[in-house]
C-alpha cells in the first residue's frame, strides 16, 4: 500500500500547510486502522476469528446469511482500503508533480527549489521587425516556455506588442519560468496588508514604468495568491539584479529595458523592514518590459 511521505513539505499560496499535513497524517492513520481491521476480519488470516465465526453460526438457520453478512463487512473494509490507497497514490503523484514543477500546478512553490513564476516579456518596437531573444546564461534553469524556447525565441514584433512566429501563430508576450535560487535580501522591502495588495501593486508597478495593461495583468495573476494573507513581505528585484540572474540579449537592442521580479512571503504578523527605494524607468524608443514573481 502506498505510504504518504511529505517530508519535503511545500508552501502554497492560499493553502494552510499545517492543515494539509494533518490531512495526510489522518489518511495514513485511517489506512493503518483499516488494514488491521481487515486482517482481523479475514478468516483466512485469523484462525481464532474463523473458529469463533464457525462456533457462532454452526448448525443455525442463520448460517448462510451470517456468512454473507460477514463477507460483506470484509469486502466493505477492503474497498475502503483500496479507496485510501488510490487517494494516497494520487497525493504522491501530486507531490511529485509539485517537486518536478508541472506547469499545470499554478501558484505553487516547491520544497526543493524556489521558482520565478510567470515572467512574461513584452516587446514594443517602433516599427514591425524580426527580433531574436536569448538568455546568455542559466538556460538550464528554464522549466516552461511559451512559445517554445529553442536556443532562444525568434518572432516578428509589432509596435502594439503583437508577436508572431514563423508559422504565423500569435502571442502577446514571451513566457518563461525557471528555478530561481537568487539569495533573498529581506533587509529592505515593504510589508503590506493582504487586503491592500491590489492598491499597493498597482501603485508600485505604474511608478516603475509599466503600462496600465501590463500592471493589470500583473495584479490579476498575483492577487489571488496574496490578498488573503494577513500580511505580505514584498521586495522588487529590478533590471540590474535580474540581469545577474537571467541576462538577456536581443538581435536589436531595446532603447528601454524594464525587468521586475517580485519576491514575496506571507506573514502572520507585521514586521518592520527598511523601505525599498524603487526607481522609475522612462519608456522611449524600442521598449521591452518583463514582470514575474517568486514566493520565498
Amino acid at each position: 500500500m502506498a505510504s504518504i511521505n511529505f517530508a519535503n513539505t511545500y508552501e502554497t499560496a492560499g493553502l494552510d500547510v499545517d492543515k494539509i499535513q494533518k490531512l495526510k497524517d489522518a489518511i495514513n492513520a485511517y489506512t493503518k486502522k483499516l488494514t488491521t481491521l481487515a486482517e482481523k476480519l479475514d478468516p483466512a488470516k485469523n484462525a481464532e476469528w474463523a473458529k469463533m465465526i464457525t462456533n457462532a453460526i454452526k448448525g443455525t438457520t442463520a448460517e448462510a446469511s451470517a456468512k454473507s453478512y460477514i463477507a460483506s463487512i470484509c469486502e466493505s473494509v477492503k474497498k475502503n482500503i483500496g479507496m485510501m490507497s488510490s487517494f494516497a497514490k494520487a497525493l504522491d503523484e501530486l507531490e511529485k508533480r509539485y517537486k518536478e514543477h508541472d506547469s499545470s500546478c499554478t501558484g505553487i512553490e516547491f520544497g526543493d527549489y524556489p521558482v520565478a513564476k510567470k515572467p512574461i516579456m513584452y516587446l514594443y518596437p517602433e516599427k514591425e521587425m524580426e527580433i531574436s531573444v536569448k538568455f546568455t546564461k542559466n538556460e538550464d534553469v528554464l522549466l516552461s516556455t511559451y512559445p517554445k524556447y529553442n536556443n532562444g525565441w525568434k518572432v516578428t514584433a509589432n509596435p502594439n506588442g503583437d508577436l508572431y512566429d514563423k508559422e504565423g501563430n500569435y502571442y502577446y508576450s514571451l513566457f518563461w519560468d525557471g528555478k530561481d535560487n537568487t539569495p533573498n535580501d529581506m533587509t529592505e522591502g515593504f510589508v503590506v496588508k493582504g487586503e491592500d495588495t491590489a492598491t499597493f501593486l498597482r501603485e508600485k508597478l505604474l511608478y516603475m514604468g509599466f503600462s496600465k495593461k501590463e500592471t493589470n495583468e500583473f495584479v490579476i495573476y498575483w492577487l489571488g495568491q496574496m490578498e488573503h494573507n494577513k500580511y505580505n513581505y514584498i521586495r522588487f528585484r529590478q533590471t540590474e539584479e535580474i540581469n545577474e540572474y537571467m541576462p538577456v540579449e536581443f538581435s536589436t537592442e531595446p532603447d528601454t529595458l524594464l525587468r521586475v521580479i517580485m519576491d514575496y512571503k506571507p506573514l502572520e504578523e507585521k514586521v518592520e523592514v527598511k523601505e525599498q527605494k524603487l526607481y522609475s524607468t522612462e519608456r522611449k524608443g524600442f521598449v521591452v518590459t518583463e514582470w514575474g514573481g517568486r514566493l520565498i
